[in-house]
């Protein structure tokens, strides 16, 4: 894989958990601040796929929703696994689904700079 075992199950997902409990502490803290940067994300696509103007309360819906959906992924980062696993087993398994190299194949083009 992309990165080997060594930083998958160890400093990086560590500090990739850290974060996220670091994140997640006072969660409505997160939503409202990761709602701004939505919001601008979210005016920006509907004029560059010319929807036209948006109107106020689907705007608020859809930046509340994204806004959900980043927090909970948080979350689940955040928070340990229930039964016998290691605390961090959550990001590992996210790392090593993102790693794959079949989910890397599956990547738009335009990300292949990044890798």
């Amino acid at each position: 894989t992309l990165m080997g075992p060594i930083a998958t199950e160890g400093v990086f997902a560590c500090a990739l958990m850290a974060i996220a409990r670091c994140l997640t502490e006072p969660r409505h803290e997160l939503e409202q601040q990761l709602s701004l940067f939505v919001r601008e994300e979210m005016i920006f696509w509907a004029t560059a796929h010319h929807r036209g103007n948006v109107s106020e309360n689907q705007l608020r819906e859809l930046v509340q929703s994204n806004s959900g959906i980043i927090v909970n992924r948080a979350v689940s980062l955040a928070s340990p696994p229930e039964g016998n696993l290691p605390a961090n087993q959550t990001t590992i398994d996210l790392i090593s689904k993102a790693v794959n190299p079949q989910s890397l194949a599956a990547a738009d083009a335009l990300w292949m700079p990044y890798l």
